[in-house]
């Protein structure tokens, strides 16, 4: 399957540093690790993590592992199953683990959508959604950046905007979680 984003000027040509919000256990082959993981930006204005994703493609084994390890002394809570407070996230997206914050992964995807599922962005585009990212894969680790200088909402919203998508939003509904 040809998607956009893997042709040159097609597509979300720039990556995104988003924090790692959750996690949800794999199955089959990625059984004993994290599959996916719920992905989002910052918000500075609101000094919250805004979900963006679940991006569970890209990933090699050792990826996977590694990430699975280092996750696993940061989930939320003592493993209570409580979302951090300062995370927003619709109540349809609900990973086996939550973590703190601080944990950055680059990623790149066809492109940006509106979202009643992700809230990335939440009111900067449309006051009832968000900004979901659609077909997103992994592509490393950003041992590099922390939470507060991962993409931000704005820049999200500036991302979608440069789509140039019509003002009534069709550009697809983003809820492929």
């Amino acid at each position: 399957k040809l998607k956009k984003d893997y042709i040159d000027g097609m597509g979300v040509c720039d990556s995104v540093d988003l924090v790692v919000m959750g996690g949800f256990h794999g199955r089959g082959k990625r059984t004993n690790v994290y599959g996916a993981y719920l992905m989002g930006c910052y918000d500075p204005e609101s000094d919250e993590v805004q979900s963006v994703c679940k991006v569970g493609t890209g990933f090699k084994d050792e990826d996977l592992t590694r990430l699975t390890e280092k996750m696993r002394d940061r989930i939320a809570g003592g493993g209570s199953g409580k979302k951090p407070i300062q995370y927003r996230t619709a109540e349809v997206l609900y990973p086996d683990d939550w973590f703190e914050p601080g944990v950055v992964g680059e990623l790149q995807a066809a492109d940006l959508s509106k979202s009643s599922v992700h809230m990335g962005a939440f009111g900067k585009i449309d006051t009832n959604r968000g900004i979901g990212l659609r077909f997103p894969r992994f592509l490393r680790e950003r041992d590099d950046k922390a939470a507060e200088s991962a993409t931000n909402a704005e820049q999200i919203a500036d991302m979608y905007r440069s789509q140039g998508l019509d003002e009534g939003g069709n550009g697809g509904d983003g809820d492929d979680y």
